[in-house]
């Protein structure tokens, strides 16, 4: 699917909630580089939370509105001068460990901020068209060596996942109750493990490994044998991108796709850790034994086929785990040794990711 990026982007109003997470920062910085006005709301997080978004100093250029949760605040505090032209909906509480917490919190961010979002939506006298980003965690756990989009829903396994299978049936819902007879246009997107500079998320592996390569802090790693898909966030955003574009030039319709990464990506954590550790010519791990602080986690592979969105969008998805781990370890390392240049190194990278 060739697209021409600059063009279809340009000038166009864009809504991202969840704008100063790890992907939304990147995603704003995409748009606003292709030329596009964004509009983002999200939760006044922690200072590590948004620390990414910080760093990038966007707060001028993005039109923000700090609703709180995005319950039903969303109605009466978001004043727009114009129609937004598209959703990402990307705001999340994300982390599992945390979920198990506070669940209510988690159902309350991902199953009602999800709803009174998609109302608002609805309620709009020219609605956009909505990406609707879920997880790889919302299938029902079965045998299966790849999950597809026609497999059965569940994620009974923590809160987390079950909040994003209940958000996903909930957008399917709503496609069908109200935005279909309005010709709305709408994708779910179901995504595996994004990793990349600037994510400052806990109890995440890759900002977990480079804290402790370069602030010698513990490292935990639950299950150092479980195979996750992982995925460059700059390919994520970019397929995102190209499926705004491709839902743009469609009969209005619900799009449901899975993107997973290349089979010869299926590494698993210790693959993860001993490249990294590779990467700062590091050898051991001193306070680390896998297994040894490991908590109860489903170890079981997971997989994503994304055949579909490779057969519709005409697009590959090709092995690059070593390059995209390669970037986010010279972007952390920018961060803890040089962070007067990580404006710059930041602004680099979506230069080579974006083609302008």
């Amino acid at each position: 699917m060739e697209i021409n990026q600059p063009i279809f982007w340009k000038n166009k109003t864009v809504l991202i909630t969840g704008h100063t997470g790890f992907k939304g920062t990147w995603l704003t910085l995409m748009l606003l580089k292709l030329g596009a006005k964004v509009i983002g709301i999200s939760e006044p997080n922690t200072v590590v939370e948004n620390f990414f978004y910080d760093q990038m100093n966007l707060q001028k250029q993005v039109q923000s509105g700090q609703l709180i949760e995005i319950r039903q605040d969303l109605a009466l505090g978001l004043k727009l001068e114009s129609s937004v032209d598209f959703v990402f909906h990307l705001a999340a509480q994300s982390a599992v460990g945390e979920s198990y917490q506070d669940p209510v919190k988690t159902y309350q961010s991902n199953v009602m901020g999800s709803v009174y979002l998609l109302d608002w939506i609805q309620k709009q006298s020219n609605p956009p068209i909505v990406l609707f980003i879920t997880t790889d965690k919302v299938y029902r756990k079965s045998e299966s060596l790849s999950y597809r989009e026609y497999d059965a829903l569940g994620g009974f396994q923590d809160p987390y996942s079950t909040s994003k299978a209940c958000a996903d049936l909930i957008g399917q819902s709503y496609y069908e109750s109200f935005y279909r007879s309005r010709n709305i246009r709408m994708a779910i997107l179901r995504v595996g493990n994004v990793i990349g500079g600037g994510d400052g998320q806990n109890h995440r592996l890759v900002p977990d490994i480079m804290k402790h390569l370069f602030l010698n802090t513990s490292l935990e790693i639950r299950t150092a044998q479980a195979v996750r898909p992982w995925q460059s966030v700059f390919e994520i955003l970019k397929i995102y991108l190209n499926v705004a574009c491709y839902l743009s030039d469609q009969t209005p319709d619900l799009k449901i796709f899975n993107i997973g990464p290349s089979p010869e990506d299926h590494w698993t954590v210790q693959q993860i850790l001993n490249y990294c550790f590779h990467l700062n010519e590091t050898t051991a791990v001193d306070d680390f034994k896998p297994g040894q602080q490991a908590r109860t986690v489903d170890s079981s592979p997971l997989f994503l086929s994304s055949d579909k969105i490779q057969s519709e969008l005409k697009i590959s998805i090709t092995p690059n785990l070593q390059k995209t781990l390669d970037e986010a370890y010279k972007w952390y390392q920018t961060y803890y040794n040089r962070p007067g240049d990580i404006l710059r190194v930041s602004q680099e990278l979506v230069q080579k990711h974006v083609s302008v």
